[in-house]
């Protein structure tokens, strides 16, 4: 494959900043979001949004639990091994990833962004009022180990104190787009990995270097504002040839 062998000579001339969304841990048993058996088959974005975890608690953990409980005891898949070893070998300045599933730092990568948060740490909480967002932490970095219970998380202590996974929920605000946007621009070779590209302000990160050279790896083709280069596959088979490729075994 053609494009391959262009990425591979992009790598050999210029580090990479790495885009990453939840088709990268498919191969790891996490189910996606958009596509046809992802998780918006059954339920919607409003059943993790932040005014859902407020108002309905009940409703957010049932969708809560249902996406992530194939997540705490996930392994890492060939595409983040791969991604690891790429950054270990010098040709991966970091990882911007979408996913909260840590997989990328249990495979060995060291410079991990988690854009929205991470799964494994939660926050306990006092709501002012039971559907009101104005609240304040009793304490932080609980791990998630502490809160189950017959493999469920018990979140609610009682009607105003609860627990609060320290994931991006829809419609919160992002905090980590100052140094997203970083290294987006120190950097002019962009590879997005295993994304739809839709979610925004994710989906925005790539445009804040309009000088970088685009590589698309996914399942299915996406909209890109821009010239890139799609390589459409499963991840982890292209980037297991990717590096036979950089190390010239084929």
């Amino acid at each position: 494959m053609k494009e391959l062998y262009q990425l591979a000579n992009d790598l050999k001339q210029n580090k990479a900043v790495v885009l990453t969304g939840a088709g990268v841990s498919t191969n790891s048993g996490i189910p996606d979001f958009r596509s046809t058996d992802g998780f918006y088959e059954k339920y919607h974005e409003d059943d993790l949004a932040i005014r859902t975890f407020f108002k309905d608690t009940d409703r957010f953990y049932t969708a809560f639990q249902e996406r992530f409980k194939s997540v705490f005891h996930a392994k890492p898949n060939d595409t983040h091994k791969v991604l690891a070893l790429l950054e270990a070998e010098g040709y991966i300045d970091g990882i911007i990833t979408q996913n909260v599933d840590g997989l990328h730092q249990k495979a060995g990568s060291k410079q991990v962004i988690e854009f929205h948060g991470n799964i494994f740490l939660f926050d306990l909480i006092k709501v002012s009022h039971k559907s009101s967002q104005t609240y304040r932490i009793l304490e932080e970095d609980i791990p998630y180990t502490s809160l189950i219970s017959n493999e469920k998380i018990v979140y609610r202590v009682d009607d105003t104190t609860i627990y609060k996974p320290q994931v991006v929920l829809y419609g919160e605000g992002i905090t980590k787009w100052p140094e997203s946007a970083s290294l987006a621009q120190k950097n002019n070779l962009h590879i997005i990995i295993g994304t739809s590209y839709l979610v925004s302000p994710f989906n925005l990160i790539s445009y804040e270097n309009r000088n970088a050279k685009v590589y698309v790896i996914n399942k299915e083709t996406i909209q890109y504002d821009g010239p890139c280069t799609q390589i459409i596959g499963d991840s982890s088979d292209i980037l297991i040839q990717l590096q036979k490729i950089l190390k010239g075994d084929v």
